[in-house]
């Protein structure tokens, strides 16, 4: 498999995951970045094709830095930046009494 083809394969899994994860579509990626959706669908295909470095770093700032860029352009290093690897790993501890007294106070006039 080409290197190219490993690259879009990479990118077509951030994008998977931005879907399933974070309720995006690619018309919302595309507008990210700053394209229309066509343009970012033949840029896509182009990534499969060539190397096109370009689109896989702005594709890296548009989505907030969220995948690890060595990840997508070379397959090195872990595939989320650190700082989702945390957040994706770390449950969200919510303190019960707190938002208990948070709905009790909304309901309290």
């Amino acid at each position: 498999m080409s290197n190219s083809t490993q690259i879009h394969l990479r990118v077509k899994q951030a994008i998977e995951w931005l879907k399933s994860n974070k309720g995006l579509k690619q018309q919302d990626l595309a507008k990210m970045m700053g394209m229309a959706e066509s343009s970012f669908s033949r840029a896509l295909r182009r990534c499969e094709e060539r190397t096109d470095r370009d689109f896989v770093i702005k594709f890296h700032q548009a989505t907030g830095e969220i995948f690890n860029l060595e990840w997508l352009l070379d397959g090195t290093g872990p595939k989320f930046t650190e700082q989702v690897e945390q957040k994706t790993r770390e449950p969200a501890i919510i303190d019960s009494s707190s938002a208990l007294n948070a709905a009790i106070s909304a309901y309290v006039v």
